[in-house]
């Protein structure tokens, strides 16, 4: 009988398992992603090509103005990428907020002291169904909601930033030709 729920008792523990897969990161090939980065990318020319619903005849075109300027930083910069990120996690927790808490078991040992055959020690279950009352899961949801709308904001404000400094840099280079 106990064998039999060990074995239970072992099979959920095993089957709530997650394998961990490493993926370890390389400085050399981030190096050289950053390296490599081109006007001439042809997942660049795709993504401006998208964003502005138009075909270019050459890329990377002969002149860029303000618009396609600014679509290669979003492309390339990585504060956007670091505020996608954040928003995909607030997001992710949003999701998981609305999910009810799953019930555990655990065993633990125990001892009868009344028996000494086959044997005192036994294994006892216990079950832990929690129960969420006042609402705590209505303010978990309205919690989340408000982080990820916090994230959302955060990475427009990211996308404004990036805008404004191509701009600035682009009146710069104009103000330098005039003089």
């Amino acid at each position: 009988m106990h064998r039999v729920a060990f074995g239970i008792v072992l099979t959920v523990l095993l089957a709530g398992c997650v394998p961990y897969q490493p993926q370890p990161l390389s400085a050399a090939e981030a190096a050289t992603r950053l390296i490599s980065r081109s006007l001439t990318d042809a997942g660049l020319q795709a993504f401006v090509e998208a964003s502005l619903q138009r075909r270019f005849a050459v890329w990377p075109p002969p002149s860029w103005d303000l618009n396609t300027l600014v679509l290669a930083a979003f492309y390339f910069h990585p504060d956007l990428d670091v505020a996608r990120a954040e928003w995909a996690v607030t997001r992710a927790e949003q999701q998981t907020a609305s999910a009810s808490p799953n019930p555990t078991i655990n065993a633990i040992p125990g001892y009868n002291a009344t028996t000494l055959v086959p044997s005192p020690w036994l294994f006892a279950g216990v079950l832990d169904i929690p129960i969420e009352t006042a609402g705590k899961r209505q303010q978990r949801i309205a919690q989340t909601a408000a982080v990820s709308e916090a994230a959302r904001l955060h990475l427009v404000a990211a996308a404004w930033q990036v805008r404004s400094r191509v701009r600035q840099a682009l009146h710069a280079l104009q103000t330098a030709r005039e003089l």
